[in-house]
């Protein structure tokens, strides 16, 4: 539900406007603190390079670019209008379809991204 100050999702997810939470919470006494790194709102994507692009063009500070994880997710980091961390992340299903386009086994994929074989193999499916 959008209540234009806040938004509401499936789960119990709820995300508000700055001066709105502000008010929530009692006013100037309890100030929200930009550029905070010890949070991130998370969200997973199929085409992060072209999210990337399309943030770079909107003028996003980023945390970081596009780069890969130890585990072979590619993820970008950057601050939203208030400077919280926002992570955009490929898929897992993206991964392992990426990892296999570049050649690497079913075995080699799992090793890398700690995915049990099931996992891969269901995501492998699809592909054939």
């Amino acid at each position: 539900m959008d209540f234009g100050v806040n938004v509401s999702f499936e789960g119990g997810l709820a995300i508000h406007q700055k001066d709105h939470f502000q008010g929530l919470l009692g006013g100037e006494g309890y100030a929200a603190v930009p550029k905070a790194h010890w949070g991130e709102l998370y969200f997973e994507a199929d085409e992060v390079a072209a999210i990337e692009q399309r943030l770079k063009e909107a003028g996003a500070p980023f945390v970081h670019p596009l780069r890969e994880q130890p585990w072979g997710q590619r993820v970008l980091r950057c601050y939203d209008p208030d400077g919280h961390v926002v992570e955009i992340g490929e898929t897992m299903e993206a991964v392992v379809e990426r990892m296999f386009r570049q050649g690497a086994s079913a075995e080699a994929i799992c090793q890398k991204t700690a995915m049990p074989s099931s996992f891969v193999d269901g995501v492998l499916a699809t592909l054939k």
